[in-house]
């Protein structure tokens, strides 16, 4: 029987292929396609593979929102169809675990909180329009109750929830009453998911002390509060790390 002999490129080939296997869950963002996204230009796909994967880069030139809009199209029928996104970092490691779905309920858009940064959209679809634009947000919340932002009377705050961060992060404002009155409250948020505004007091448990908020504005909210200092947390609602986007609030 002829011997086998094994030398240098035998167990380069060897190498090779064990690599290739072990990394084999990760080829699908190795051969995807990468494009630039240009802000407010639509990008269009026209191709006709249902298994391909594109990654859109996009820049956030600081912290703020990226405002996304997209939808997949037919060449046989009018209308416009959900398209599925997902978003991923500068090294293209995905950073929900659930994919964004843009479709009528939200107007075929979403709104994702970043860092400035450089970050991709996932696209595993053909036949499909995709944009973004940028708007800057500056966040000046406190971390923690302690460190609560004051929120004067009459003043509107932003906020964000960032990309990527841990969904029991909490963002924290506070405000005092010299004496009791009607406080009427005004959230508004525009994210991917529900934000929870809750109201709380240093001397007294309140009831219904909570406001639910998904892409929308909620004018009118009141309350007769004694006289104390008062907190606005802002939070995930359920400690959801996929909601991001950014919120509103104020009261008068």
């Amino acid at each position: 029987m002829r011997e086998i002999k094994t030398g240098r490129k035998t167990w380069f080939l060897l190498a090779a292929f064990f690599c290739l296997t072990l990394f084999w869950g990760k080829t699908d963002v190795f051969a995807a396609k990468t494009v630039n996204l240009t802000p407010n230009k639509w990008y269009k796909d026209k191709s006709l593979y249902n298994n391909q994967t594109v990654f859109h880069k996009v820049t956030a030139p600081k912290d703020g929102i990226l405002v996304i809009d997209g939808y997949g199209y037919s060449r046989v029928r009018k209308g416009k169809f959900e398209l599925p996104i997902q978003m991923y970092n500068r090294r293209k490691s995905a950073m929900q675990t659930q994919k964004i779905n843009l479709n009528k309920q939200n107007g075929y858009r979403s709104y994702v909180g970043v860092k400035k940064g450089i970050y991709y959209i996932r696209v595993d679809d053909s036949l499909y329009k995709l944009k973004y634009k940028f708007k800057a947000v500056s966040d000046k919340s406190g971390s923690s109750r302690l460190q609560s932002r004051n929120l004067s009377k009459g003043k509107t705050m932003e906020g964000l929830l960032r990309l990527g961060e841990n969904g029991k992060k909490s963002d924290w404002y506070k405000f005092r009453l010299k004496k009791a009155r009607s406080v009427t409250f005004t959230f508004g948020s525009r994210s991917n998911g529900w934000v929870e505004f809750k109201i709380l007091s240093d001397k007294q448990k309140l009831k219904d002390n909570s406001a639910y908020i998904y892409n929308k504005t909620l004018t009118g909210a009141s309350a007769k509060l004694p006289k104390g200092t008062y907190y606005i947390q802002v939070k995930h609602q359920g400690n959801n790390k996929n909601t991001t986007g950014f919120y509103s609030l104020r009261w008068k």
